[in-house]
C-alpha cells in the first residue's frame, strides 16, 4: 500500500508541474477590446501636444482602461504594458451609445491627457500631475462614436483609467466594457 500511494503522489506532483509549464508558455490573454498604441519618445516629456522624437512602438490589446495599479501603467492580468517613463499612448475607438443622454467619462491619468469624442474636445490636462480624476461630461445621441485618447507619461508613478456612466446614474463601468449603455465590437488579434 505504501507503493501505491507514493505513485499517486508523484503522479499529482508531476501532472501540477506539467500544468505550471504549460500555462507560462502560453501568454495571458484578455478580451481583445481597445488597440493601445504605445510610443516610446527619445526625450522628456512636458507637454501632450509637444513634437514627438519616437523611437519604439508596440500595440497592446486590451479588455478594458483600467491601467493604473502600484504608479504603473499595469493591467490586472496582463502586467505592465507601457514603458518605464516618457511614452505617449494613443486610442482611437469606435463605440454604440445605445440610448440618448447625458454621459460622464471619469479620467484617472498621471501624467496629461486629452479626451474627444466625434473629434469634438470633451476634456483635458495636457501637463504633468500626479494621478487625479477629472469628470469629463458630454451628451451623446444613440448610434455610433469616435472615442479618442491621447495620454503621456513624462517620469515618475503612471496611471491611466477611463470609466463611464449616464449621469443620472451611479453605476460605472470600465470604458471597454460592454453595459446597456454603451456597446463595444472587438479587435482582431
Amino acid at each position: 500500500m505504501p507503493r501505491l500511494r507514493s505513485d499517486w503522489t508523484l503522479t499529482i506532483v508531476l501532472l501540477a508541474a506539467g500544468g505550471a509549464l504549460a500555462q507560462a508558455m502560453w501568454p495571458v490573454q484578455v478580451a481583445p477590446v481597445l488597440r493601445l498604441t504605445i510610443e516610446r519618445n527619445a526625450e522628456p516629456i512636458a507637454h501632450l501636444d509637444q513634437p514627438r522624437k519616437i523611437i519604439e512602438t508596440r500595440e497592446v490589446v486590451v479588455d478594458r482602461l483600467d491601467l493604473s495599479r502600484d504608479g504603473r501603467l499595469r493591467h490586472a492580468e496582463l502586467g505592465d504594458i507601457g514603458y518605464a517613463e516618457q511614452f505617449f499612448v494613443t486610442l482611437r475607438k469606435r463605440f454604440a451609445v445605445l440610448g440618448d443622454g447625458d454621459y460622464r467619462f471619469l479620467v484617472g491619468s498621471d501624467d496629461g491627457f486629452s479626451l474627444r469624442i466625434d473629434n469634438r474636445p470633451v476634456c483635458a490636462d495636457p501637463r504633468p500631475h500626479a494621478m487625479a480624476l477629472q469628470p469629463c461630461d458630454i451628451r451623446l445621441a444613440h448610434g455610433e462614436h469616435e472615442f479618442a485618447l491621447d495620454y503621456f507619461q513624462g517620469s515618475g508613478p503612471s496611471g491611466l483609467s477611463v470609466q463611464y456612466r449616464r449621469r443620472d446614474r451611479s453605476r460605472s463601468y470600465w470604458f471597454g466594457e460592454d453595459s446597456d449603455l454603451f456597446g463595444f465590437a472587438r479587435e482582431a488579434r
